[in-house]
Parts: C-alpha cells; sequence; structure tokens
C-alpha cells in the first residue's frame, strides 16, 4: 500500500541503479538512474559505491517524503510507475 505521499522504486541493475517515484496514485512523476562501477572493485570500495548510491536514493525519499521500495525480481523498470509493481521495504517518512 502506498502512503499519501507515493513511493520511490529501485531496480538494481550491474552498472546501475534506476530509481522512478510514483505519487500515491501510481502515476510516474520523475525517474533516473545511478551508475555504479562495481568491476574489480574490493569488497570495501564496493561498499562505499553502494553507500553513497544508496544515500542518494533515501535524499530522494525524504525530499518527497515517501516510503522506500523494490521491484520484485519478476518486475521490470518499466513497470516502477505502477503501484502494484513495488513492494516496500521501508518507510523512510515513518509510520
Amino acid at each position: 500500500m502506498l502512503k499519501a505521499n507515493g513511493a520511490i522504486g529501485i531496480d538494481l541493475n550491474a552498472d546501475n541503479i534506476a530509481w522512478a517515484y510514483c505519487d500515491s496514485e501510481g502515476n510516474l512523476k520523475d525517474k533516473g538512474q545511478i551508475t555504479i562501477n562495481l568491476e574489480n572493485k574490493s569488497s570495501g570500495q564496493t561498499t562505499h559505491i553502494l553507500s553513497l548510491a544508496i544515500a542518494q536514493i533515501l535524499d530522494k525519499a525524504t525530499r518527497y517524503q515517501s516510503q522506500f521500495t523494490t521491484a520484485s525480481a519478476s518486475t521490470s523498470t518499466r513497470n516502477l510507475s505502477s503501484a502494484r509493481a513495488c513492494t516496500p521495504i521501508k518507510d523512510i517518512a515513518g509510520s
């Protein structure tokens, strides 16, 4: 269930993290990608790179005062605009 302010959905890929912000009606309002390069990186470097990317997404969730969701394995990025395509994993706004 989407909160009144909608949700930010993410899709993890080998070279980027795609994200989409949908309002409470499931309408796509904003989207983007965060490029990541984990090839030949140490575990410490990988952790740092992913931490920076996650911080960017959390900043967006805070700005939109929305919950944070992730697409299921059977969901593609084009479906992130639908509220039913996302499963809530973290509520940034509380309650």
